[in-house]
């Protein structure tokens, strides 16, 4: 069949025609991010389609009833990540990205324009002020984040 030519010359990967696999029955959570604690968008069924845009490291996951383990999460045209062991695109013996598949484009910061940011935990906030933002003290303990925007312009 051509899904069989696909699979033994390694074009399948390229097409998309993946399927969930090695789940035991009980699927695979697509997730927001390539992380295990990333929220949980929705679950696809074992050997449900799957179409797969490309590939990026993420968290280790790990299945010792199969075997399997991967830092490799797909990322799905429909959006969202499941991890690459429940996945046909999985290649134990491969140390990079799958046959066929490509690495994920890195996204930009959102500051493009040669800005550069950088976030410190502090105990302070900041507040709008008449004169201009300002920094106050929050309860010891507390922490929140600085933002400090350097424009390299």
């Amino acid at each position: 069949t051509s899904a069989t030519t696909a699979s033994r010359t390694g074009t399948r990967a390229a097409t998309g025609a993946h399927r969930v696999t090695a789940t035991a029955g009980k699927g695979v959570a697509v997730r927001t991010a390539p992380d295990t604690t990333a929220a949980v968008l929705g679950r696809k069924a074992e050997g449900a389609a799957l179409s797969i845009t490309c590939q990026v490291k993420g968290t280790l996951v790990r299945d010792t009833t199969q075997k399997r383990s991967s830092a490799l999460w797909d990322k799905l045209r429909t959006g969202g990540f499941v991890a690459n062991i429940y996945t046909t695109a999985y290649e134990p013996t491969r140390t990079g990205f799958s046959t066929g598949l490509k690495a994920c484009a890195t996204s930009k910061s959102p500051t493009t324009s040669g800005a550069t940011a950088k976030t410190t935990p502090v105990n302070t906030k900041a507040e709008a002020g008449s004169g201009g933002a300002k920094t106050v003290a929050t309860q010891p303990g507390t922490v929140t984040a600085k933002t400090t925007v350097t424009n390299a312009n």
